[in-house]
């Protein structure tokens, strides 16, 4: 995969046995600035759930994180300035982002997320299922952090990585290639 667009073969993903997402290909195409603003509500609507079950309200929970998220947006930028960016499209709908940051030995997946309402259609396999072959065919692992009161650890799990490393709050999880 590219900062180019790249269509996900939803017959071949359907043949591996993986569900079709309900309408629609999943695109990936490169970011760019105008696409913060969708970055920006990804992470707020990701991140704000426990806030609100703790009574906070949606304008309270954007004041707090929208700072962290620019925060993030930094350091991902000046640790990985050579990562691809890219949007997850459906039917020309933002619904996700992927970063990934390839170097000579491994593929790092940095961030990887989509809206809850596109969770549990297949789009994560989908995707992992094709940077698991970009890895198998380049020779290199792949590897990405995760928290570790995140479901999606079943879901990279079911692609064979590997918890390599606890660290408290989030796990270092790896994929050698097959």
């Amino acid at each position: 995969m590219s900062a180019n667009p790249v269509f996900v073969d939803r017959n071949a993903a359907i043949a591996r046995g993986f569900a079709p997402v309900p309408s629609g290909d999943v695109i990936l195409r490169a970011a760019t600035e105008s696409d913060s603003a969708l970055c920006e509500a990804l992470f707020i609507e990701h991140y704000q759930a426990p806030l609100l079950l703790a009574g906070w309200n949606a304008a309270q929970c954007r004041t707090h994180l929208q700072p962290q998220f620019v925060m993030r947006e930094q350091q991902f930028h000046d640790r990985y300035p050579q990562a691809d960016h890219t949007i997850i499209e459906v039917d020309e709908e933002g619904v996700g982002r992927l970063l990934v940051d390839r170097q000579p030995q491994v593929i790092n997946i940095i961030d990887m997320i989509l809206f809850p309402a596109w969770c549990g259609r297949a789009i994560g396999s989908h995707l992992l299922d094709e940077l698991c072959r970009e890895a198998d065919k380049t020779g290199k692992a792949l590897a990405l952090h995760v928290a570790c009161d995140n479901p999606a650890q079943s879901l990279y799990q079911r692609f064979g990585f590997e918890v390599k490393e606890d660290e408290g709050v989030y796990r270092y999880m790896r994929r050698e290639p097959e």
